[in-house]
């Protein structure tokens, strides 16, 4: 059984939303700098934004591992 989600902010759908094409299109997670670059913003507001995903429940980090992110499996919205 899935845990509840607290519901994402409209950047983090934005950025949830990217990270799902992305691996979709690619077979893996963009980097940060990737996401940054997309976005035109900084990579500290990206992690920022993770923080806030992985708080929220709507992704894993691994500490220092590369494109280390895994998205819940639940359904999300998109804006």
């Amino acid at each position: 059984m899935s845990q509840v989600k607290i519901p994402m902010t409209k950047p983090q759908v934005r950025l949830f939303n990217f990270m799902k094409r992305y691996y979709e299109q690619n077979g893996q997670m963009p980097l940060q700098r990737e996401m940054a670059e997309n976005f035109k913003c900084s990579s500290p507001t990206i992690q920022f934004h993770l923080k806030g995903l992985e708080k929220r429940g709507w992704i894993t980090r691994i500490p220092g591992a590369e494109r280390a992110i895994a998205l819940s499996d639940s359904h999300h919205p998109s804006y």
